[in-house]
Formats: structure tokens, C-alpha cells, sequence
């Protein structure tokens, strides 16, 4: 099955955060680091889209980017909607997913 990636406007916010972040703290190559992993996960993620774990709301699924952040997404017909990227040293109990 292929699937469709979607973006979410929140999915969108979260990921430039990110990187504008890691080009102001760190470098340009750092954060194309990043997108890159992002990129790469998504891959993964549109070939298995269930190997990654559930989050509490059990219809979201959380998968690990980095150890410092996660992708939340949902899978909804036959699309992979990006719901956001999270930043997890942020307290997990304000996690919508």
C-alpha cells in the first residue's frame, strides 16, 4: 500500500521550530542533519507505517527521530498525516497524542 504523506499545519510549525533552532544553536549542517533523518523516518514510517508505538490515545502513533525528538503521526485511509514534531525533553504530560 502506498501511502499519502500530509502535513499538518502543527506538523509544519513544529518542524521549522526545530529547525530554525538547531541552525541558530548548533549549524546549517546540523539541522540538514535533521530534515534529513526526518526524511529518512518518514520513509521508514511509509513502508511499515505500524512499527512504531502507540501513544495514549492508542490512534496516534509516536516515532523516535532523535532522543531529542519525536514524530507523532496518524493513519487515516490510506494517508499518513504528520500531526508534530516533539521536542522530548518538554514535560510528556502536555502531549495532546
Amino acid at each position: 500500500m502506498i501511502l499519502k504523506i500530509v502535513w499538518t499545519d502543527e506538523a509544519e510549525e513544529s518542524f521549522d521550530e526545530i529547525f530554525q533552532y538547531l541552525c541558530r544553536k548548533w549549524s546549517l549542517d546540523v539541522a540538514q542533519n535533521f530534515a534529513q533523518r526526518v526524511d529518512d523516518m518518514i520513509k521508514v514510517i511509509s513502508e511499515k507505517p505500524r512499527i512504531f508505538k502507540q501513544s495514549r490515545t492508542k490512534l496516534v502513533y509516536q516515532a523516535l527521530v532523535s532522543k531529542q525528538v519525536s514524530l507523532f503521526y496518524l493513519l487515516k485511509d490510506e494517508n499518513l498525516i504528520l500531526l508534530s514534531f516533539w521536542d522530548n525533553r518538554q514535560d510528556p504530560d502536555k502531549i495532546d497524542y
